[in-house]
C-alpha cells in the first residue's frame, strides 16, 4: 500500500464493502453512497450537467464546506444492456469502485489533476455486485457541456492538450474516454470519472483519446458547426499543444 492509500479504511456492513478516507469520513455508512439518503438528510444534491451517463451528483458533505461527487458505476457499456448496474463478482479488489479509488490515490501522488478520492462502496449480490465512488469536486464544466453550449475557447483547448499528454505519459488508459471526462475552468483542466481505467505502458492507444474528443465534438455540435473557424481553432490548439509537449519530452 502506498503512502497515499494508507489513510483509507476498509470495513464491511452486511453485504456492503466500504473503503473510505478516514480523515474525511469518520463514521462510514453505506447511506453515504445513496443519492436518496443524501436527499433525506436535506443536503443539497445537484445532478452534474454534461457528465457521461448523467449518473453523477454533487452533494453537500457538510464538512468544512466540502462538496463531494457521488457517481454510480455500471451505468454504461455493453454489459449494461444485459446486467443493468450489476457486474460479475471476481473478488473485492477486482471490483470497479475499489480499483478506481486506488488509481485515483496513485494519480494524486503523481501530481496529476484528478479529484480527491473519498470513498468507494461495493454491494455484493451473490455472483454480482453494484458499486459507487465518492470523490472531491473539482471546479469547472465538462468539455462536453461547453460543446453543447457552443462555447469555443482555444486557450482552454490548448490546456486540454497539455493535460491529456501528462496522463498519457503516465500511462493512464481509459476504455471509454470522451469529452465528458474533461472538466475545464478557464485554462485549468482536470480529468474525472475513471471507471474502468488502469495503468498501462504508453503507446498508440493514447492518440486515439484525441480522436474520441473530436468524435464527441462532431456529435455534440454537428459536422457543419464543428467545421466553423472558431471550433477548428480550438482543435488545432489542442493538437498543437499535445504535439509540442511530445517533442519537448523526446528532446529532454
Amino acid at each position: 500500500m502506498s503512502a497515499g492509500e494508507s489513510r483509507f479504511r476498509g470495513l464491511e456492513v452486511g453485504d456492503t464493502h466500504l473503503l473510505v478516507d478516514a480523515r474525511r469520513i469518520r463514521s462510514p455508512d453505506p447511506d453515504l453512497f445513496r443519492v436518496d439518503a443524501w436527499r433525506e438528510r436535506e443536503a443539497q444534491v445537484k445532478p452534474l450537467p454534461g457528465r457521461v451517463g448523467e449518473t453523477a451528483w454533487a452533494v453537500d458533505a457538510g464538512r468544512k464546506g466540502e462538496t463531494w461527487v457521488l457517481r454510480r458505476h455500471g451505468e454504461r457499456g455493453m454489459l449494461s444492456r444485459f446486467l443493468g448496474r450489476r457486474r460479475p463478482w471476481r473478488g473485492l479488489e477486482r471490483t470497479g469502485p475499489m480499483k478506481e479509488l486506488r488509481l485515483l490515490a496513485w494519480m494524486r501522488e503523481e501530481g496529476l489533476p484528478v479529484p480527491t478520492p473519498v470513498g468507494a462502496a461495493v454491494h455484493r449480490e451473490g455472483a454480482f455486485y453494484r458499486g459507487e465512488v465518492l470523490t472531491g469536486r473539482v471546479p469547472g464544466q465538462s468539455l462536453l457541456h461547453l460543446l453543447r453550449e457552443n462555447r469555443p475557447n482555444p486557450r482552454s483547448w490548448s490546456a486540454v492538450g497539455s493535460t491529456l499528454l501528462r496522463f498519457h505519459q503516465a500511462g493512464v488508459w481509459h476504455p471509454d474516454f470522451s469529452a465528458g471526462h474533461v472538466l475545464v475552468d478557464g485554462d485549468r483542466v482536470w480529468l474525472v470519472d475513471f471507471e474502468g481505467a488502469r495503468k498501462r505502458r504508453p503507446g498508440g492507444w493514447a492518440i486515439r483519446h484525441l480522436g474520441r474528443i473530436r468524435r464527441t465534438a462532431v456529435e455534440a455540435l454537428g459536422r457543419d458547426r464543428w467545421l466553423e473557424a472558431s471550433w477548428q481553432a480550438c482543435w488545432q490548439a489542442l493538437f498543437r499543444e499535445y504535439r509540442r509537449g511530445q517533442a519537448a519530452g523526446r528532446s529532454a
